[in-house]
């Protein structure tokens, strides 16, 4: 309050100079502006900023913003960026409000009222962090004995960006020390000394992530979080004395090539080098598959070894049972939909803003290496949480663990069709069907920028790809109810004792009437399309008829003939595109209907659906 109080006399200096009876007589202070709206009604408050402000005597206007200037930078919250938000007190169901601060070195919660700082978390021990619409999670891991901090906020992109754009600025600062080139050189490997992670995830066009986890490769702890990349975060891997430093998973902002970036239209990156997009997706590719493999392989394997210990029938082993199902269901949610979303991603690279002009466009390898970065990072954690899902359903006595387990074998499956499906095209190739190793058989189809991946292959494998990933939410979801007070869905079973936690940011149930009413309108909308294109070819060729009628009457020098048959091309091109369109949309739907409660997944769906009606 007192410091509220010097800064308003400040302000009153700088505005009117020294106070004087007559000013004070005819110079009221609007404490709206010169308050805090907390302090605005405090009875007397007017005159003490009056009393102070005649304790400044003749200060000019430049000395009282020098030193309201100085006082702003001796606050302890100066650099810090508040948010209004609720959460929520231990042993209370209400919500409160609370102030979340942002700095350049940490995190905080901070009195409404008071603005006294009740707790502080350096960014560096935020392990990672989860941004929905009205509800954002930090996880501090070790470094907080409640593991989460959740709050209820709409903010929750907007914090996420600060903290990412804070942590970037942690990273390059380190990366000074290390003795980098400088800021323009992404491709050096960082190593972190307090920050114990090293994967940055889930970035918008802006290059700022919005959910994130820092963490060594080699670490696979329990991950609650699905992460998604975008192409502005090219994700590369580098070695530093032949010992691999965390995956070299690290967020690269300026390998990425746009096409049209200056105007000029490319026939592809013949004129980069083979190590940048296209030997980066192919070693992608055969990463990811071996991933898969490899956590496919760990799915019979139990998380725990004492499975006798979970069939207990005490009230703990009970209540622990019931939430380790609901964590377990929430991180095969979140991993499952980053890993659909990216499949979504993948899909776009099949229309480009210059597909329309030139069929030899060159395939977005930046955004394809993004997506399948984002479905190889994502799969360790989808296996290990159905594996905790499936040992603790099965200690409570369900059935369901064959087709359990089934369901995620065919989704992994399904990845591995779509990886291989990624890999571009070579005229000749025969495939030797190995599941694993796609280097030796597609170096030289690298190569040649003019084949890309079979787009028929791509769109198929990924179908499988959303067959399979509803099959496994099947087993998974049960009837439950929303909350209103986190945006979250809790389980009717745990609803009556009001509990609400804070993990669930994915429903647990899911609404398959309207997911099937989306499939069916997606497919309505493609057969419609199809009777179009269809009516657009006989138009065609009705047309390529009355130029070749015209071109045998009058020669070859006959314009209407001429114009007749750039018409009937365009025609073709127009229903040619429309028709693949309305298959991507198809596709899209499929893939996307599991998450389509996911501004991401709504944002996919509705690009493909905008290429249809363009």
């Amino acid at each position: 309050m007192e410091q509220a109080i010097n800064l308003a006399a400040l302000q009153c200096q700088a505005e009117i100079g020294v106070l004087t009876p007559e000013k004070a007589k005819h110079n009221s202070i609007d404490l709206k502006e010169h308050l805090p709206k907390e302090y605005a009604k405090v009875k007397g408050v007017e005159k003490r900023i009056q009393e102070r402000h005649k304790k400044l005597g003749d200060f000019d206007e430049k000395e009282a913003k020098l030193q309201y200037i100085q006082l702003c930078r001796s606050l302890p919250t100066y650099g810090i960026t508040f948010f209004l938000i609720k959460e929520k007190l231990k042993g209370r169901n209400k919500l409160v409000p609370r102030l979340f601060g942002v700095s350049k070195e940490s995190v905080m919660r901070v009195d409404e009222k008071t603005k006294e700082i009740l707790e502080t978390w350096p960014l560096t021990r935020i392990r990672r962090w989860a941004a929905r619409s009205n509800l954002f999670i930090l996880d501090f891991g070790q470094y907080s004995p409640d593991g989460n901090y959740a709050m209820q906020t709409t903010e929750g992109e907007q914090i996420g960006q600060l903290i990412s754009g804070y942590i970037d600025i942690i990273l390059r600062r380190q990366r000074s020390k290390l003795g980098a080139a400088g800021d323009a050189d992404e491709e050096n490997t960082i190593v972190e000394d307090n920050v114990a992670p090293s994967r940055g995830q889930r970035a918008q066009e802006a290059n700022i992530a919005h959910t994130g986890v820092l963490r060594t490769a080699s670490y696979r702890g329990d991950f609650a979080e699905g992460h998604l990349i975008t192409r502005d975060q090219t994700v590369t891997q580098h070695n530093l004395g032949g010992a691999q430093v965390g995956s070299g998973r690290i967020i690269n902002r300026s390998g990425i090539t746009n096409p049209t970036l200056n105007g000029d239209r490319h026939s592809g990156f013949q004129l980069i080098d083979l190590g940048q997009p296209k030997r980066a997706l192919l070693q992608r590719i055969d990463f990811g598959l071996r991933s898969i493999q490899e956590a496919t392989e760990e799915l019979e394997k139990p998380v725990y070894s004492d499975d006798e210990a979970l069939r207990g029938d005490d009230a703990i082993t009970k209540r622990w049972r019931t939430e380790a199902l609901e964590q377990a269901r929430t991180g095969v949610m979140s991993h499952l939909g980053a890993m659909t979303m990216a499949t979504g991603q993948l899909l776009s690279c099949l229309q480009t803003p210059t597909a329309a002009e030139d069929d030899r466009y060159e395939f977005d390898y930046a955004n394809m290496d993004a997506s399948l970065a984002s479905i190889g990072m994502n799969v360790h954690g989808l296996i290990q949480c159905v594996r905790l899902y499936d040992q603790v359903d099965a200690a409570q006595g369900s059935e369901h663990g064959l087709g359990l387990r089934a369901a995620a074998q065919s989704l992994s499956d399904a990845f591995l069709d779509l990886m291989r499906a990624a890999v571009p095209a070579s005229p000749g190739a025969n495939d030797t069907g190995d599941k694993v190793s796609t280097i030796s058989r597609s170096t030289s189809s690298l190569v040649e920028g003019k084949h890309g991946p079979d787009r028929a292959a791509l769109l198929e494998a990924a179908s499988r790809v959303g067959d399979a990933s509803r099959q496994l939410l099947q087993y998974i979801s049960h009837p439950s109810a929303h909350n209103t007070n986190l945006g979250s869905v809790t389980p009717m079973d745990a609803q009556s004792n009001g509990a609400a936690s804070p993990m669930n940011l994915y429903p647990s149930v899911v609404d398959w009437e309207a997911r099937d009413q989306l499939l069916s309108a997606t497919k309505s909308v493609a057969n419609r399309m199809a009777k179009l294109v269809k009516t657009a070819k006989l138009g065609a060729m009705a047309v390529g008829q009355e130029a070749a009628d015209l071109f045998s009457r009058n020669g070859a020098d006959s314009d209407a003939s001429l114009l007749l048959r750039s018409t009937q091309g365009r025609l073709v091109h127009a229903a040619t595109t429309a028709g693949k369109a309305a298959s991507r949309l198809v596709t899209c739907a499929k893939v996307v209907v599991c998450t389509m409660e996911q501004p991401e997944s709504q944002d996919q769906l509705i690009r493909t659906a905008k290429e249809v009606s363009s």
